[in-house]
């Protein structure tokens, strides 16, 4: 083959092939880099609790988008669109977490529900909508931050 590229054999249909022990799996279904998906599932789930939670601080933020990276990489060894349904939930879960800790890191202070420990008060400048776009983010200020039937 042109440049070196080599082709893996395709497997051998016949009752004689042998079956390598190895890729025989007891439990969750793994997909084809050996990837656990419901394992990923539960391991971004732990961390937005722990880290971008109720309480949350810029620490807590950046170990949470560590992590919510490492889960979306073993997403990428995957390699190419979700085949599954849970790996593309999985997809899902992971875009939305890193929005959650995009608009929470950019966001310093405490607001609603949801406090900043390291920063405890609350700030009239931050009375903002941030919004997601793609890779994009905008933090709106007016009429347009204050949301629908605003004066």
């Amino acid at each position: 083959p042109a440049g070196g590229a080599h082709r893996p054999a395709a497997p051998d249909p016949s009752p004689t092939s042998t079956v390598d022990p190895a890729t025989v799996v007891d439990g969750p279904v793994l997909d084809e880099q050996r990837v656990d998906v419901q394992k990923e599932r539960d391991r971004l789930q732990r961390t937005m609790i722990e880290g971008a939670g109720v309480v949350r601080s810029a620490g807590s933020l950046a170990d949470a988008a560590t992590a919510v990276a490492e889960v979306g990489g073993s997403l990428q060894a995957i390699g190419g669109s979700p085949a599954r349904r849970d790996q593309g939930e999985l997809a899902n879960l992971v875009a939305a977490a890193r929005a959650l800790l995009s608009a929470a890191t950019l966001r310093t202070e405490t607001r609603g529900a949801h406090a900043r420990s390291d920063f405890p008060a609350t700030q009239d400048r931050w009375r903002r909508r941030i919004v997601h776009s793609g890779d994009r983010v905008a933090v709106l200020t007016g009429s347009a931050a204050a949301g629908p039937g605003a004066n």
